[in-house]
Parts: structure tokens; C-alpha cells; sequence
């Protein structure tokens, strides 16, 4: 008998608990569909996720003995770095066109940060990347830290970058990167007085 009624009060017990759950389920879809049918659509396309792509060109701008992906071990001074050279040739002479080409196979429009002395350099790069319909964005003058600039010395060096960009490809920049993104205290006041419109992340 005791079997019997423990049996009873399982099979109870179970009814119960799978007609709770159905009815919890039922709530949450609901709620759910709700949820998707009253909340704002941002992005086209029912897109859920926005990607911003940049390509860096800092060809010609590079200072001597600047790191590349083979040896971490500098060279004396004077010591040209043969194969750390041709890297940096690759990227003006074949990398970006390739990337170039990529960005218009599959019509993606890029913001692209340029060194002013790697457009001097290289200013038929340069007028591809304004020519593609991408963004360029300024990124100094020379591949060169800025944190430890004075405020006449920081003004300088971006605005000499940003002439020397919008003069060879005509495109003014709007956008600007430090290099590693390491500004100095006084980066955002230079970028303001410049025209820049100025974001911080910290």
C-alpha cells in the first residue's frame, strides 16, 4: 500500500512539474516574441552586429629599427635590416592593393589611418585608398610616439601629418590614431583646435 501511494505522489509530483515548466516555456517564448516584435530596429537588414574595419598604412613612415615579424633583436645603428626593409616594401607594393581588391570584391568600405611621410612616399597608394572610396584618416606625420610631446610639438605633428595627407589624395581627414593609441594628456585639445570631432575612450 505504501508502494502504491509513494508510486501515486510521484506520478502527481511529475504531472505537476512538466504542467509548471510548460507553462513557465510558454510565458518565456511569449514574452520573447513580445520582446522582438517591440524593440527597435538600429541596423538594416535585422543586422545584430556592426563591424568597423581600418588598415593601417605606415609604409615609408617607419623609424629605423622598427619592429617587424622577424628578429627581436635590433640591429646596431646603421645596420639596415634587410629583411624587416622588404617587409615594409611589401605592404606599399603589393599588401594594400590586395586588401584593396578584397575591400571591393565584397564592397566594404574601410577607414584607413596613413602616415604622412608613407603618402609622401608612396602617394600612388595613397590616392587607391581615397580613390576606393574609403576614409582616410590621418596618423601623423612619421610612425612616432606623441605621449612624450610638448602641446607645440604635438600640434605640429598632427597637423604637418593631416596637410600631407589631404594635399596628395584631396581627402581631408576626419578621424585620427595615435601611435600604439597612446596619446599624450594633451592629444584630444589638438585634435579639437585641428577640427577633429573628439571621442575619448578612458
Amino acid at each position: 500500500m505504501t508502494y502504491l501511494k509513494q508510486s501515486a505522489f510521484l506520478v502527481v509530483s511529475v504531472l505537476f512539474l512538466t504542467s509548471f515548466l510548460d507553462h513557465k516555456s510558454k510565458d518565456l517564448s511569449e514574452k520573447t516574441a513580445e520582446a522582438k516584435n517591440t524593440s527597435k530596429k538600429y541596423w538594416p537588414n535585422g543586422a545584430q552586429l556592426v563591424i568597423s574595419v581600418s588598415m593601417q598604412f605606415e609604409t615609408g613612415g617607419q623609424p629605423e629599427g622598427a619592429e617587424s615579424p622577424f628578429s627581436g633583436t635590433p640591429l646596431p645603428k646603421g645596420q639596415p635590416d634587410l629583411p624587416a626593409e622588404s617587409w615594409y616594401r611589401y605592404g606599399a607594393n603589393e599588401g594594400i592593393y590586395r586588401m584593396l581588391d578584397l575591400w571591393k570584391k565584397y564592397d566594404i568600405k574601410v577607414t584607413s589611418h596613413v602616415v604622412g611621410t608613407a603618402a609622401e612616399k608612396y602617394p600612388e597608394v595613397a590616392k587607391a585608398i581615397a580613390a576606393g572610396g574609403h576614409e582616410v584618416a590621418s596618423h601623423g606625420i612619421s610612425w612616432d610616439n606623441q605621449w612624450n610631446k610638448s602641446y607645440e610639438e604635438e600640434l605640429r605633428f598632427v597637423k604637418e601629418g593631416v596637410n600631407a595627407v589631404e594635399k596628395i589624395t584631396g581627402q581631408k581627414a576626419v578621424g585620427y590614431n595615435c601611435n600604439w593609441l597612446r596619446r599624450s594628456p594633451n592629444t584630444l585639445k589638438v585634435l579639437q583646435e585641428l577640427g577633429f570631432f573628439t571621442i575619448s575612450m578612458t
